[in-house]
């Protein structure tokens, strides 16, 4: 005795309908013509009031007399705290937005866009920001004032270095 197999229909088709109406096409005039500003064009044309003259610090603003005394703490002076910070007074601290860029290649943009008269050295900090290591107050200026700079097209931010800085 054969077993009989069930036979397998198609689903009835649905019933043709009509596409929805397109909706209205907007008037020419209706439309608005004004051109915006890309976020270079606003950075390039940013007013020059803006770049002010950083000074190279004689001692740090923030630096307090003399720590607290703990016997898990290291009492500074002002003058000590002075000493230690003076060296990174020339030091920038940069950051490329939008893509993240190899050191090596990095390096390498920034010493061709820049083109310092010394030479240059990068230390990741990471969350991909970098110290730049400069020895001319010249070179310091050049970078945070002649701005706004790119890299690979990616915008680059410049700030002077600061102590404690959490990236």
């Amino acid at each position: 005795m054969a077993k009989a197999t069930p036979r397998h229909t198609d689903p009835p088709s649905p019933t043709p309908t009509d596409p929805p109406e397109p909706p209205d096409s907007p008037s020419p005039m209706a439309e608005d013509n004004q051109r915006f500003q890309s976020f270079k064009e606003a950075l390039i044309d940013k007013e020059n009031t803006l770049n002010q003259i950083y000074e190279v610090p004689k001692e740090h603003t923030n630096m307090e007399e003399e720590s607290e005394v703990n016997n898990d703490t290291i009492t500074l002076t002002k003058d000590k705290k002075r000493r230690l910070y003076q060296p990174r007074c020339l030091f920038v601290i940069i950051k490329v937005f939008g893509k993240r860029l190899m050191h090596a290649y990095l390096k390498s943009k920034l010493a061709n866009t820049w083109k310092l008269t010394e030479p240059l050295t990068l230390i990741y900090l990471g969350w991909d920001y970098h110290i730049v290591k400069l020895s001319q107050v010249q070179s310091m200026h050049k970078i945070l004032h002649e701005g706004p700079w790119f890299v690979t097209g990616n915008f680059l931010s410049v700030k002077k270095w600061e102590p404690n800085f959490v990236p």
